[in-house]
């Protein structure tokens, strides 16, 4: 587990951990954007509703994710995947894994956050 505050350009924080089960891993990192749209507008165009791309084998979509909006991406060829949900227009919750064999695992790790208990953050 690590954590981190940035104070620049804008203030946000985030916190990441890491699961490793053989030679698969799965990074799980909490930012909060403080509100902030410099943090947030890099992941909006990838959370619309109705996005699809397939580019260089890897296949991006938007997603809900526990009632959020969100996305995933997949390339079997380098077996990694994304999962993303923006929480509360606020928080960024990603699970990225790496040497998977699918997204199941990543899913997992990102649907088991509680969400409610975020949004209810002040």
């Amino acid at each position: 587990m690590r954590s981190e505050l940035v104070s620049s350009p804008v203030p946000y924080s985030k916190a990441e951990a890491h699961y490793q089960k053989g030679d698969s891993t799965i990074e799980l990192v909490i930012t909060d954007s403080g509100f902030q749209p410099i943090v947030v507008e890099p992941i909006m165009m990838f959370l619309a509703p109705g996005y699809d791309e397939q580019s260089g084998g890897t296949h991006r979509k938007a997603v809900a994710v526990n009632g959020s909006p969100g996305s995933e991406s997949w390339s079997a060829r380098s077996r990694r995947g994304e999962v993303t949900a923006l929480v509360g227009n606020r928080f960024i919750v990603a699970g990225t894994g790496l040497d998977v064999g699918n997204l199941d695992g990543v899913r997992a790790a990102v649907r088991a956050v509680n969400f409610g208990r975020l949004a209810g953050l002040r």
